[in-house]
């Protein structure tokens, strides 16, 4: 047995922080894709095939814009930190700087919703402003993901303290965390950048591209068909002799011609190419000659059905299968009713959890800092509305049902809560004009 009597071991205060997450620092620097296993994306290589799947694949484009769209039209509300008249008062004024910022909160929502899910992360620049009330919020300006150019560490590798930018006209600057907000839906990896979203969509679009490819040059070849084109020997021979022989390099031009023109052969693009005449003057064979090897409308191609597939893939990952439902032909989702709604229900949690997050790191990264500054005594905090309206038909329903149970007794909240709900107008007390 070994002995173990003689280690010791330094036993560290609660407060000590011993373990590292895990994210590839080196010294006090970390780089994009710094974990990446695939050599294709890592650096600036990941930038560029997420700008190449977002401004070219049309579904990620969409849910891009979808989630975008589905968290800026969410009512955001700071709240107090405690009913304290205290807490209330300082809710109000930070409320008031924050619909006075210039650079409005629904414009940086669509930002964050347009970049985070997709790249794992949004980073904002805080610029503040003074007037006659004391320090507010100017706004909170974006910093594009693909200027990013490095992150800076603590010594000891545990925390982001900046982000580095560079943009690609040599504009440089490094930002500090204290001066930006910087939001990472999915922190499981200890990456600066998160878990995106689109290094997941990485194997489905390249069978997509491929799929889509093989379907376009098929229907184009299939349209067309196989077209052969047949050469005399003597200027197969010819190629194949001496090059430094002007005949023979003249039979090796005339050749390479004829085989890209017949490979290039689409109809449409291209009508017909010009050969000598199969007959010579005297009524004999020249060797030349053109035939169909096989006839249009002759091949059978799964490309449609590979590329769906690829396709539907991809807006799982993204959440937005729903997208996908009703797609015609072979390989479609199908319509149905049911199968949408609980989609979009899916959606709905997934962005309803960011949206808890993206309230936290606002109430600590922002609203806190300027708080203090401020010298509030208290910390509001921003909380989030539902992400799409309640269904009304099915909510009326649903409070006859606990009305006539006994379970609800209708009250002017109530009334109030429903009557906001519908848009009518509130009940006026009597006397009220």
């Amino acid at each position: 047995m070994p002995d173990y009597s003689r280690l010791t071991f330094s036993v560290p205060t609660p407060d000590q922080r011993i373990g590292f997450s895990g994210m590839t620092v080196y010294g006090n620097r970390s780089y994009a894709a710094g974990d990446e296993w695939l050599t294709k994306l890592t650096n600036t290589q990941r930038d560029r095939f997420f700008r190449t799947i977002l401004d070219n694949v049309g579904v990620v484009a969409v849910s891009s814009r979808l989630m975008a769209n589905l968290m800026a039209q969410v009512v955001y509300t700071i709240v107090p930190a405690d009913d304290t008249p205290e807490a209330i008062d300082d809710a109000l004024l930070m409320d008031t700087l924050w619909r006075t910022m210039e650079i409005p909160w629904s414009r940086v929502v669509a930002e964050i919703g347009r970049t985070a899910p997709m790249w794992g992360w949004s980073f904002h620049e805080a610029v503040y402003k003074k007037d006659d009330s004391g320090l507010s919020i100017k706004g909170l300006y974006l910093i594009r993901q693909d200027s990013r150019y490095l992150w800076h560490w603590e010594d000891d590798g545990r925390t982001v303290t900046a982000l580095e930018q560079m943009t690609r006209s040599g504009q440089h600057a490094t930002i500090p965390l204290v001066k930006g907000f910087h939001f990472v839906p999915d922190t499981s990896t200890g990456d600066p950048e998160g878990c995106p979203i689109l290094r997941n969509l990485y194997p489905d679009y390249i069978g997509y591209v491929n799929s889509t490819t093989a379907m376009d040059v098929g229907v184009k070849k299939d349209a067309t068909g196989s077209l052969v084109a047949t050469v005399p020997v003597d200027i197969y021979t010819a190629a194949a002799g001496d090059q430094s022989i002007g005949e023979n390099a003249a039979a090796t031009t005339l050749l390479k011609s004829v085989q890209s023109d017949t490979a290039g052969f689409q109809n449409g693009e291209r009508s017909g190419f010009t050969l000598p005449g199969a007959t010579d003057s005297d009524g004999k064979p020249t060797g030349w000659g053109i035939t169909m090897l096989q006839g249009a409308g002759a091949r059978q191609f799964n490309a449609l059905e590979n590329a769906r597939f690829y396709q539907n893939n991809m807006l799982t990952a993204m959440l937005t299968q729903f997208l996908g439902l009703g797609a015609a032909g072979k390989g479609g989702m199908g319509s149905q009713g049911g199968l949408s709604a609980s989609q979009t229900e899916l959606l709905d949690l997934s962005l309803g959890g960011m949206l808890d997050n993206l309230c936290d790191a606002v109430t600590t990264q922002v609203i806190r800092p300027l708080a203090e500054l401020r010298g509030m005594s208290t910390v509001p905090r921003m909380t989030h509305g539902p992400i799409r309206p309640p269904d009304l038909m099915a909510l009326a329903q649903a409070l006859g049902v606990a009305v006539k149970a006994g379970m609800v007794s209708p009250s002017p909240e109530i009334e109030a809560w429903i009557l906001d709900l519908f848009g009518a107008p509130a009940k006026t007390a009597k006397g009220d004009l």
